[in-house]
């Protein structure tokens, strides 16, 4: 093999167990962007085809724990508009309660 090679394979295997270690996006993100700014010095290592391929293999891997992070961050996001979503139907309910509300008011305070 070729040095280079092994060297990104080896680096891109351990950024990928340190993203798919993270428990949160923000840890991810930052592994990430580590990764970019090696890759980026490295951007001339040219490695085996075989090479290649396995960095190619880890960062796919990478990306499935990236997007199982980005699923798991989801739900509380989600969640917030859930509550909007209950004010709107509430909304839809509240405006024809209070109307009623108003009117059931209009009537037992015309009763007194």
């Amino acid at each position: 093999g070729n040095k280079a090679g092994d060297a990104m394979v080896a680096k891109m295997e351990d950024y990928k167990k340190q993203a798919c270690a993270c428990k949160d996006t923000a840890c991810a993100t930052a592994v990430m962007e580590d990764m970019g700014k090696y890759a980026t010095a490295h951007a001339n290592d040219r490695g085996t085809q075989k090479q290649i391929d396995q960095v190619s293999k880890i960062t796919t891997e990478m990306s499935e724990c990236m997007t199982k992070l980005a699923t798991m961050a989801t739900p509380p996001p989600v969640a917030t508009p859930d509550p909007v979503v209950a004010p709107a139907m509430a909304g839809s309910d509240g405006s024809a309660a209070p109307a009623m509300a108003g009117s059931d008011d209009d009537g037992s305070g015309s009763a007194k």
